[in-house]
């Protein structure tokens, strides 16, 4: 949502609701698409889906209309949706009920590919997923504070675009790419 959201200030034809209904509906639709090229088999997912403004609203219709797309056929039916779910909460809650050797549970979220978090230290971020996820693990937001090397390159000026990229591996992390074209 937040990505799109002042698209039209950009490009006219974004000003229109139906034009940036259809570029969210393909967005997710090519979203979910190579989720269910890369995914094993075996992976269930479930995707918590808000219904509380005009634009989760506006999200949740075109993530749900592409799991109905015919080509999602067999996709579809390893999602779980969880309507006004906590999706930190629902991680935690699939982990702990896991049986011994099963598989792990992941947490997914699509953020700002530079600052891991988005902006949690802004006050203006209090329903965001990145922000709300942050402020209730001291890991994330530890793992997040170093990532994001706060306190000092980002201080200097606006941020490289592979920034976050970059600490990451100096970190000796690993960054792991979705290609979509497969």
């Amino acid at each position: 949502g937040a990505f799109i959201r002042h698209l039209g200030l950009m490009d006219t034809r974004f000003q229109a609701p139906e034009e940036m209904q259809r570029l969210r509906r393909r967005l997710a639709r090519e979203f979910l698409q190579v989720l269910s090229q890369q995914l094993d088999k075996s992976v269930s997912m479930h995707m918590c889906l808000s219904f509380s403004d005009d634009e989760t609203l506006w999200n949740a219709d075109a993530f749900l209309r592409a799991l109905l797309d015919t080509e999602m056929k067999e996709f579809s039916k390893r999602v779980t949706v969880h309507a006004e779910g906590d999706c930190l909460d629902l991680a935690q809650t699939l982990a702990d009920a896991r049986a011994p050797g099963a598989c792990d549970v992941m947490l997914v979220n699509g953020a700002n590919r530079c600052l891991l978090g988005n902006h949690w230290f802004d006050g203006r971020a209090k329903r965001a997923i990145d922000e709300n996820m942050h402020r209730r693990s001291w890991r994330m937001a530890r793992t997040s504070y170093c990532v994001n090397a706060y306190g000092s390159r980002w201080q200097q000026g606006p941020r490289d675009p592979n920034c976050l990229e970059q600490t990451v591996k100096w970190l000796e992390g690993q960054v792991h790419v979705i290609d979509s074209n497969a």
